[in-house]
């Protein structure tokens, strides 16, 4: 019902597969018993789907390797389904366009918007799938595509409802299922560019039970909690990224103004005291 685009579709399409064979191998839908003929034409289904995928996986690298081109920081929000994703995306970016929901796998697309941070540095906040516990192997398999740009991305920010009484195997089981998708995607251990938030944290009545280890409290709902998270995101960023902030003296009006307030952050600017020719830049720069 929520899968909308070519690659949800997809998706879903060969998650489905496997429960649709079990059926078929059970009750004849498809009006043989024959094991044979039915196992290959299962095979064949899931060999097409499977090659779309994989061409539309070829198409995620290409965007993702120009958005590294274009050299705007990338925050993958993941999370638990049902944590409060595309609504603490939408408090981050005021992006209308996000209609966060109160059901289980509303975004089954990823989706990217863009923020600014405190210091004027523009940021890609990359809506993903949520994740659910005991999940089989054959279904991480059909969402991988969908989740490897929380792999690639600079920081990755973990919304964790803590007005769930099911907080800590949530939280393991998002972690598990993060460590699995790195092995698969042959990437490095990626639990020190984690955030851990906490959501939904106006609905706690004693915030004495909430858990110990998140780095932050925030209620994407009541918008509180935000700012202190922007300048959280912003330090992670610039860290991931190695980005600085430098003040270079350069003449006024210069070809080297112009430079850098195309290839970096300008944070502000003033005139040299020294020299009024000259003027002051902090930047944002790798």
């Amino acid at each position: 019902m929520h899968a909308t685009s070519k690659h949800a579709k997809l998706q879903v399409a060969l998650a489905e597969l496997y429960y649709i064979r079990r059926k078929a191998e059970q009750q004849a839908i498809f009006h043989t018993h024959d094991p044979d003929v039915l196992k290959l034409m299962f095979q064949n289904r899931e060999q097409k789907i499977k090659n779309a995928i994989l061409e539309l996986r070829g198409q995620r690298e290409l965007q993702r390797k120009k958005r590294k081109q274009l050299a705007y920081p990338t925050v993958a929000v993941v999370g638990y389904t049902n944590a409060g994703k595309t609504c603490l995306i939408n408090a981050l970016t005021g992006d209308e366009s996000l209609q966060p929901r109160d059901q289980l796998f509303a975004t089954l697309d990823v989706t990217v918007h863009s923020g600014i941070l405190p210091s004027g540095l523009e940021v890609l906040y990359v809506d993903t799938v949520g994740f659910i516990s005991d999940l089989p192997t054959n279904l991480i398999e059909c969402f991988v595509a969908t989740l490897e740009d929380a792999i690639f991305s600079d920081v990755i920010l973990h919304v964790e409802d803590v007005s769930s009484s099911c907080f800590e195997y949530k939280r393991s089981c998002v972690l598990t299922t993060l460590k699995d998708l790195c092995s698969k995607a042959g990437h490095e251990n990626v639990m020190d560019k984690i955030l851990h938030v906490g959501n939904k944290y106006d609905l706690v009545k004693d915030l004495n039970d909430v858990n110990t280890d998140l780095d932050l409290l925030v209620s994407a709902e009541k918008g509180t909690g935000l700012d202190k998270l922007r300048f959280s995101l912003e330090a992670m960023v610039m860290k991931n990224t190695g980005r600085e902030k430098v003040t270079i003296k350069v003449l006024s009006g210069g070809d080297e103004v112009r430079w850098l307030y195309k290839n970096a952050t300008v944070v502000c600017e003033e005139p040299d005291t020294e020299d009024m020719q000259y003027i002051r830049i902090s930047v944002l720069i790798t």
